[in-house]
């Protein structure tokens, strides 16, 4: 499951985009795992391609056992 929200600036004089996933843990019995990437949009595209880079990575995360 995948969330993005746009963070608006607050405390800090610049605003920022997040993303999360939350990937069910296998066999977890309701066990989850919570991945989240922050990014300040201050130097576009940097930002967007960071987004995307993070989507990325989540994209190929597999669980494996020893």
């Amino acid at each position: 499951m995948r969330r993005a929200r746009a963070v608006a600036a607050g405390r800090l004089p610049v605003a920022a985009r997040e993303v999360e996933y939350a990937v069910k843990v296998p066999g977890g019995q309701g066990r989850w795992c919570l991945a989240v990437f922050s990014v300040l949009d201050v130097a576009e595209p940097l930002g967007a391609t960071l987004v995307e880079w993070f989507d990325t990575v989540m994209g190929t995360f597999g669980w494996t056992y020893g």
